[in-house]
């Protein structure tokens, strides 16, 4: 569907998907792409009533089975993985349904195309320390992606609209429990609430 660019107001096209995710809301993501100026965005949308309270789900990655796992982020999740003090606030990366390794994948492309990345290759890696250390967090990622270590991975939604994939939640309880996967619902701050723009709203 073509609509026009927020960024340079020329038509762009806008590709609008439902997405069915398994023992989650029913989602829609949409995807915008310029032809004219490049710039791309997506964003996640989930259906149902705004979630009376956030969610934080914590993965312990240990196997390379862990980085094919579902994920869904939302535009107003966090990402962290604290082994490599990787947080990324609401907004980047936009939201998207993607995997584990497809996530980790899309944060070192994203660095790798940052200007300082230029320096971070041969001689200038040495005398440029801002450069020595993007280039060394560049190396933790593909680390990570070859799971050389265990590592935790994040996501943190005021608005609950994330999702990990658990292996067995097909089974029944309790055999659908998932020791490497936790879930912890929060009641969200004022100032959470304020970002969110509930304080001019009536939220059921």
């Amino acid at each position: 569907m073509e609509t026009a660019c927020s960024a340079c107001h020329k038509p762009g096209f806008i590709n609008i998907q439902q997405v069915n995710i398994p023992y989650f809301k029913e989602t829609v993501i949409m995807a915008f792409r310029c032809d004219f100026c490049g710039y791309k965005s997506n964003e996640v949308k989930s259906g149902g009533e705004v979630a009376k309270q956030g969610l934080k789900i914590t993965l312990q990655v240990e196997t390379e089975n862990d980085l094919k796992r579902d994920v869904l982020k939302s535009d107003s999740a966090m990402l962290l993985i604290p082994e490599v003090s990787l947080e990324l606030a609401p907004g980047t990366l936009g939201g998207f349904f993607s995997t584990v390794e497809g996530t980790l994948m899309m944060v070192r492309d994203q660095l790798k195309n940052l200007p300082q990345a230029e320096f971070a290759k041969g001689d200038a890696a040495a005398t440029d320390p801002e450069a020595k250390t993007l280039s060394a967090f560049v190396e933790e990622l593909d680390e990570l992606l070859e799971v050389k270590r265990p590592f935790t991975f994040i996501l943190d939604d005021p608005l609950a609209n994330v999702y990990i994939q658990n292996p067995r939640e097909h089974l029944p309880p309790p055999e659908d429990e998932d020791p490497q996967l936790t879930k912890v619902y929060y009641t969200r701050t004022f100032e959470q609430d304020e970002e969110l723009g509930f304080h001019q709203m009536s939220v059921d």
